[in-house]
């Protein structure tokens, strides 16, 4: 485009055609350079508030969470950030609320939970831990990871652990 706004300059082209040949140069390239975006959506909230459609694919299911012919599951999360305080509630799958914080840069979080006693109803004290992890893949997608924990005074011990992607739905 600048070579032909130039030769037609030589040509005895006005000086205005060359003038504007160069602006609307200038125009295309600032907007290819300089439309990049800052990196959270157009409200500045970079947070994990929201709905988020989760699915896990277990790598390890001593527990029995699913039966053994699935390999995973679907479940929503719903999400609350306050600061770098993170509440997430499981709607789905295991109808759970986990707490944790967000990383300084607000990359990923991890939540937990914690039970304890005789919570199978067979007098046996046991005691599990759970947790949640994600890791920002973009402002809509992440990483998702669970692992639970389950010991019982009676010599029971499993371990389930599962990993996939979530993605956040749209408000």
């Amino acid at each position: 485009m600048f070579l032909s706004a130039h030769s037609k300059l030589k040509a005895g082209r006005p000086l205005a055609s060359f003038c504007l040949a160069a602006v609307l140069l200038c125009a295309l390239l600032l907007c290819f350079t300089g439309c990049g975006g800052g990196g959270s959506d157009e409200t500045g909230d970079n947070s994990f508030n929201g709905s988020w459609d989760a699915q896990l694919n277990f790598i390890i299911d001593d527990c029995q969470i699913v039966e053994p012919t699935l390999a995973g599951i679907v479940d929503v999360h719903s999400i609350s950030q306050d600061g770098a305080g993170i509440t997430l509630e499981s709607l789905g799958g295991f109808g759970e609320s986990l707490s944790g914080e967000a990383s300084a840069d607000n990359s990923r979080f991890e939540v937990n939970q914690l039970l304890k006693g005789d919570l199978f109803g067979d007098g046996f004290f046991c005691v599990v831990r759970q947790s949640y992890s994600y890791e920002r893949l973009s402002r809509e997608k992440a990483t998702v990871l669970f692992k639970r924990t389950l010991e019982c005074n009676d010599g029971y011990l499993c371990e389930s652990r599962a990993q996939g992607e979530a993605e956040r739905n749209p408000a």
